[in-house]
């Protein structure tokens, strides 16, 4: 009979499905929370990788500054083809801006740069196209000249010293002009002689017009065009993408650098003829490797904490598992118990039937953290060996869960024969919540003492784990108090609900009864619900921050500067768009200032604005600026913005002599480009008619790129420049607390997975008393919608209060940790606080799905259930 038994009990669990995919889902559960630590680490380092790189041109650039026939710069491809773990090389060059070059046809003329690489015909947005020509230009150089795809132009340079050379060439197409357009990677190399290279410059490069390289070599030969922009990307084989492989070819670059060396060193001939300075290759590959790799470390350090708290809860999901399992098996149990099967046995038993689906379900567990690491993770590429590793840990916790279940089990089979009266004893409380929000306290202080960790070139400012504990421990604290607090009303709640309804009085009892157990899943689901809304928060604050202070200091989310001042702003932005004037060699009292002359009527809507910038609303200041009048003395309204504004007047370096007086009609603590070390005064258009403030005229707008290019392309205005609010901050020194958060968030909703199991768990072991109870109860009368409406508000009360308290506290504390949350501290604004509503919605959705659906399952599984059955012990 005992070999019977346990020949049996891996496939017994299959006559109790519910408990069955109660205890899949525990496995599950205990899969991810082993595997995913080990998947994020090496999914942070690649991700690391991924941003710093994507900004870079492709692979190493070499600048070899090479003499005009271009003879070592003929030997390098042949170079970088005797070392391993690159691939062929693609040499880029272009005219500089220092020596004169135009296409003239007629009395028309447009200054030009040539330009050539591999492949370029299939990077053009053409226009039109001849079969055969010498030269690719833009749409812009077509439109001045008046010329078309076929037509011959003269093409007029001179080299240093030179006299001027005419050279016809013929029109081969025309394509949009690249500088009018966002440069994709294939351009990124030849990026200055295209465009500006920053919003700061005034130099703007000739018009680029581009050919091929045999082309291009007998041009720059005929025209005396002598010096010129030379580029040598030499890509990866393959290209990295995770740490190893970064490791691995930085390791390769040093062979690269000597191969090089040699082949390009010039020879004795060409010192004699001309200057011939060496051949320089860098890569930014070691810096980005070494930077990541600090990352990584920054990152593991700081989930570590979380990490074992999500597998401890875990564990104690599996203690529940065990204790549950052992109540559905209780008569049986103790049968065995009388005949002297010992409780370690029946533990072993309970382990065995469990060992199936928790088995599966940890290996689905170690599927779903593999797939969910693209989304959760900030890159889908991981080490080699890493899954194989994260499989090796997610089945040990299995295990050791399975070992935690049977060892509960055996622990509760202890007692299975104990009949003797227990003598009734006033528990005396454990607060350990005290202590842990003493330690949270501790933890609060160190975090203001060090702040959260920055990442300073290729270094990790001072990594203190007990400070990135706050959060954790602080919600761990606060919500074990509301936890208590919730176990109390639970004792007392019957007492106010049979009055005033039945059902509210069915569910009173039920959850007093087990109000332990309750008051533990309690806060084990507001834990989860507080770390999801935690995470959230902070992410949504940190973005806005960032965000913001970007468009502060631009002033709008899109600058644009027109080639051509005067042009008003394009038809295609209208109500987004707002033309202001700035200056910044400013001084009042002799202090320095900045001045940005608005027109109040259009300034709102293409400017960036938040409330917490004043006291009053943009609205109001806008209008109290236009409507104010000049003084008797000519002072002109301003808002001024910023602290520590000096008395006297206005004054231009330009123009010293004559002072502008100002009066205040509103002031801001923050507003659209101020840089926050000297003040700001917003001034009307129109100020100072007088004596007009000469100003660079910008448009600003809320549109994103590429709506303004379509606009300005559509209105024929040329921009010098186009900058977007994502070009102006680096936030990559704050990656690793955003991504530690962001695992935060991953592993809170794990928990809330762990909370939904522990629901389903303790609905699935309250199961046969519910059954007795409703049978009996609806042969006196108790009607099932009633019945329903109890389990309703039974699991209400425990699912929905803790998705309101783990909210509540997971927003206190986003805010308490939010403010140091700064990766700009130097730009104004200050940190902000953002409510993820999105999330909070989500929880008490999901919330409200599980009351319902679980609800529902019971009442039905009660109704139709035989109660003869359950009462003999469902053996």
């Amino acid at each position: 009979m005992t070999v019977g038994r346990w020949r049996r009990s891996p496939l017994r669990l299959l006559r109790t499905p519910r408990l069955l995919a109660a205890a899949a889902l525990v496995g599950a559960i205990l899969g991810v929370v082993g595997a995913l630590p080990l998947l994020f680490v090496p999914s942070v380092s690649s991700g690391a990788l991924e941003r710093q790189i994507a900004p870079l041109c492709t692979g190493t650039s070499i600048n070899p500054n090479a003499a005009a026939n271009g003879a070592r710069v003929d030997r390098l491809p042949a170079a970088v083809a005797s070392v391993p773990g690159f691939g062929t090389p693609i040499v880029s060059r272009a005219s500089t801006a220092s020596q004169a070059a135009s296409l003239q046809l007629g009395e028309a003329s447009a200054p030009i740069g040539i330009g050539t690489r591999p492949g370029f015909e299939a990077n053009l947005d053409v226009v039109e196209r001849a079969d055969a020509g010498d030269l690719w230009v833009p749409d812009s150089v077509a439109t001045r000249l008046a010329a078309h795809a076929g037509d011959t132009v003269d093409l007029h340079a001179a080299g240093v010293g030179e006299a001027e050379t005419v050279v016809p060439v013929r029109i081969h197409g025309v394509f949009r002009d690249l500088s009018e357009q966002r440069l994709s990677d294939f351009w990124c190399s030849l990026q200055t002689a295209i465009a500006p290279v920053a919003y700061i410059t005034d130099n703007f490069p000739p018009l680029f017009t581009v050919t091929d390289a045999e082309t291009y070599d007998r041009l720059i030969h005929a025209t005396g065009l002598r010096t010129n922009i030379t580029r040598l990307e030499v890509p990866f084989a393959p290209a990295p993408t995770t740490l190893t492989s970064a490791r691995r070819s930085v390791a390769e670059l040093p062979a690269l650098y000597e191969a090089v060396k040699r082949a390009t060193e010039p020879t004795f001939d060409e010192r004699k003829l001309s200057f011939a300075p060496p051949v320089l290759l860098s890569s930014r590959l070691g810096f980005v490797t070494s930077r990541s790799a600090a990352i990584r470390e920054s990152v593991g350090v700081s989930i570590t904490p979380m990490a074992v708290v999500a597998i401890v809860a875990a564990l104690g999901l599996a203690v529940a598992l065990g204790r549950f399992w052992l109540d559905r098996r209780r008569a049986e149990a103790l049968l065995l118990w009388v005949r002297g099967v010992s409780p370690l046995a029946i533990g072993g038993q309970g382990a065995v039937e469990l060992a199936l689906p928790v088995v599966v379900g940890g290996a689905l567990g170690w599927g779903v953290a593999r797939l969910a690491i693209a989304g959760v993770g900030p890159s889908s590429s991981l080490d080699p060996g890493t899954p194989a590793a994260a499989a090796v840990i997610g089945g040990a916790v299995v295990v050791g869960g399975l070992v935690v279940a049977a060892a509960s089990a055996a622990w509760v089979a202890r007692s299975l024969g104990d009949v003797r009266p227990r003598l009734a004893r006033r528990r005396v409380p454990v607060l350990w919540e005290i202590p842990v929000l003493l330690l949270a306290w501790w933890s609060w202080d160190r975090l203001r003492q060090h702040g959260l960790p920055l990442v300073d070139g290729d270094r990790v400012g001072t990594i203190d784990r007990w400070a990135l504990a706050f959060p954790l421990l602080a919600m761990i604290g606060i919500l074990g108090l509301l936890a208590r607090v919730f176990g109390v009303v639970l004792r007392v709640g019957d007492r106010a609900t049979g009055r005033r309804s039945l059902a509210g009085w069915l569910a009173a009892r039920r959850l007093a009864a087990d109000h332990r157990p309750v008051a533990l899943l309690f806060g084990l689901t507001a834990l989860a619900v507080a770390s999801v809304v935690f995470a959230a928060g902070l992410v949504a604050s940190a973005d806005a921050t960032l965000q913001t202070k970007a468009a502060v200091f631009l002033g709008a989310d899109t600058v644009v500067k027109l080639t051509d001042a005067t042009l008003p702003p394009p038809g295609g932005l209208a109500g987004r768009v707002t033309a202001v004037g700035r200056r910044e060699d400013v001084r009042i009292g002799g202090k320095p200032a900045d001045l940005l002359v608005v027109d109040p009527a259009t300034f709102a809507s293409g400017s960036v604005w938040d409330d917490s910038f004043a006291d009053e609303s943009l609205g109001t200041l806008l209008h109290r600026l236009e409507q104010a009048p000049v003084m008797p003395d000519g002072a002109e309204p301003v808002i001024v913005v910023g602290s520590g504004l000096p008395s006297g007047a206005l004054t231009i370096a330009s123009d010293p002599t004559h002072p502008r007086p100002f009066h205040r009609v509103g002031t801001s603590r923050v507003f659209a480009a101020f840089e926050g070390t000297k003040p700001l005064l917003v001034a009307r258009s129109g100020a100072w008619a007088t004596a007009p403030v000469a100003t660079e005229r910008l448009l600003w707008t809320t549109a994103d790129e590429a709506h303004v290019r379509t606009a300005l392309r559509a209105s024929g205005a040329v921009p010098f420049y186009v900058l977007t609010k994502d070009r102006v901050i680096d936030g990559s020194g704050f990656l690793p607390t955003l991504w530690t958060f962001a695992f935060f968030q991953a592993l809170g909703a794990v928990l809330g997975a762990l909370a939904l199991g522990a629901v389903l768990v303790y609905a699935e072991a309250r199961q046969r008393a519910r059954t007795v109870a409703y049978s009996l109860s609806g042969r006196m009368g108790l009607r099932a919608r009633t019945h329903w409406a109890a389990l309703v508000a039974e699991l209400a009360a425990l699912t929905l209060g803790a998705v309101v308290a783990g909210a509540t506290v997971g927003i206190v504390v986003s805010r308490w940790v939010g403010q140091f949350l700064d990766a700009a501290p130097r730009l104004p604004p200050g940190p902000l606080g953002r409510v993820p509503v999105g999330s909070v919605a989500i929880a008490v959705l999901l919330g409200t799905v599980l009351v319902i659906v679980t609800a529902s399952l019971v009442q039905r599984a009660a109704g139709r259930a035989d109660v003869a059955e359950v009462l003999r012990g469902d053996v």
